[in-house]
Order: structure tokens, then sequence, then C-alpha cells
């Protein structure tokens, strides 16, 4: 494979921030080489949406679909970083995406800067406005990634961006670190696990520089 690979995954460790009452990340070990077993093995606790990850329709939507019906198509292929400046209510407006034809390419990753090495969860995080979600969709996005922990603001009852994503047939990844990557076009490989029934998955998200 030509072209640079860079990683835009968190990493999975032990105390790693999760959403408020989302299981912590947890690496149960079940059998060890050092105590005379004949394999390392270990058992994962965690919550689907630890780490980046991908959100399912059925998230969201009693009707939805799950993660692992999901089509693969959208998280593979060009994809434009774009930094972007949350405004004073900590919401990014429509105005962020002035400069560029958000489906060409039809996948969009929101650099805010936000820092995810911080030791605990941050609830005043960077997200979108319900009226930015409506003009991505209708200007032909199929998948929009950001760098926090979720698309809507954490205070959010009615979650506006996740549900009209999912009305929309529109794949979102969350909690992206793009914080070494600068603005441009790559190539966004960021499969989810094939889960039957779950709600979201934790992916290996990387961008080819090609």
């Amino acid at each position: 494979m030509n072209g640079k690979i860079i990683d835009i995954s968190r990493t999975l460790s032990a105390g790693a921030p999760v959403w408020p009452g989302d299981a912590p990340f947890r690496l149960e070990r079940k059998m060890s080489l050092e105590g005379g077993d004949p394999v390392n093995l270990t058992t994962l606790h965690m919550s689907p949406h630890t780490g980046s990850h991908a959100d399912a329709p059925g998230h969201v939507d009693r009707a939805g679909a799950s993660i692992g019906a999901l089509p693969l198509e959208p998280f593979i292929g060009p994809a434009r970083v774009l930094t972007v400046a949350p405004g004073e209510d900590r919401l990014i407006a429509t105005a962020a995406f002035a400069s560029c034809d958000p489906a060409d390419p039809p996948r969009i990753l929101l650099r805010t800067g936000a820092d995810g090495t911080q030791p605990s969860f941050k609830e005043n995080f960077p997200a979108l406005s319900p009226e930015a979600a409506v003009q991505l969709v209708a200007d032909g996005a199929r998948l929009v990634g950001i760098d926090t922990p979720g698309v809507d603001r954490f205070d959010s009852v009615d979650l506006p961006v996740h549900r009209h994503f999912a009305r929309s047939g529109v794949c979102w990844l969350e909690n992206l670190d793009l914080s070494g990557v600068v603005d441009g076009i790559y190539t966004l490989v960021a499969l989810p696990l094939k889960i039957e029934g779950g709600d979201g998955s934790p992916v290996r998200a990387i961008l080819i520089d090609i």
C-alpha cells in the first residue's frame, strides 16, 4: 500500500474517559503465560461507545439499523479533514463549511482541536448545531466524523443531530484523534465491528495520505 498511514484512533486503556454512566474500559486477564498457562487470554469489558467509535442508527431510533447491519461503503473512501471553530455556545455552525463542498468527497472529519488526552470526561465539548447537520445532509455528506465525544452537545436531550443523521442514512464517527492531522483530503478506513444488534462499535480509524 502506497501512502503514509495516520492512526486517528484513541487508545483503549484502563482509565480512558468514558461518557458518564458508560462502563469503563477494563482488560481482564483470564490466562497468562507467566502463570503457566499455554496462552495469554484476556476478556474485554467496555461500552461500544468507548474511544473512537461509530454509532448505529439504532442507538437513537427504535426502527434504526444495528451496527452490524450497516453498509461498509461510507466508512471507506476519500475524506476531507476540516478544522472548524465552534462559537461561544460550543456549537459548530453552517458557516464552518462555506469553504468546501461536503459532497466532494462525501466524507468530512471535523477537527475542533478537542484534547482527548485528558484523564477525565469533559462535558463542555464542541458539537454540531442542528442547522449544520441539516446542511451537511442536504449538501450530500455520507459520513461525518468529529474529534469530540459526540455530534450533539452533552446536555442535549432530544439529540437532533444524531436523529437527523440516522433518519437521513448518514453514518457518523465520534471521538477521533485528529490532533496530528493537517487539513486536506485523505483516504479514510474506519470499519465498525459486525455486532448483531449492536448500537455502536469501536473502530480502528486510519487516514492514508495519498
